[in-house]
């Protein structure tokens, strides 16, 4: 249960179904072997999930992944012009979507880099010292923080 990051049983049920459903060439005549499910498992473990969001994911991960390798094993496989380049279209999309749930944070990992002196912010702070928030708590706009930047630029004059 822990691949998926739950304690709950039928939650982790309910995602070793579906990436079994998802990932294994099985019928009801022909049932995932062990072999089969412990892959899987494996697979889904590896993501290292701390929640069952990050569960959730970790098993659409290692779905689209097995998803993506079939299809450009089955490219590979093909006759025809037209099945190469619909398998390598397919492939192409399931390999984006892949790499985008890779280099995406889970929710909770943006929700706790989102947070600024114990307030939340829009967006997540690029430095510690570049939040984008103002002393009042709203934002600086572009066009604020070239004018500030500027001002920083300018020396001061004297009143002599």
């Amino acid at each position: 249960m822990f691949a998926f990051g739950t304690s709950e049983r039928a939650h982790a049920d309910q995602m070793l179904y579906g990436i079994l459903n998802a990932a294994c060439d099985a019928s009801r005549g022909n049932p995932p072997s062990e072999r089969d499910i412990n892959q899987v498992l494996a697979a889904v473990a590896g993501v290292g999930a701390k929640d069952e969001i990050e569960g959730m994911l970790a098993t659409q991960m290692v779905a689209m992944h097995i998803a993506s390798i079939s299809t450009l094993r089955r490219q590979k496989q093909s006759e025809t012009l037209l099945e190469r380049e619909r398998y390598g279209n397919l492939a192409v999309k399931l390999l984006r979507t892949f790499a985008g749930q890779v280099e995406a944070p889970p929710a909770s990992s943006r929700q706790r880099a989102a947070t600024h002196q114990g307030r939340a912010c829009r967006r997540p702070c690029r430095r510690s010292d570049d939040c984008g928030r103002r002393e009042d708590g709203s934002f600086w706009s572009p066009i604020d923080r070239r004018s500030a930047q500027a001002e920083q630029q300018v020396p001061k004059r004297s009143a002599e």
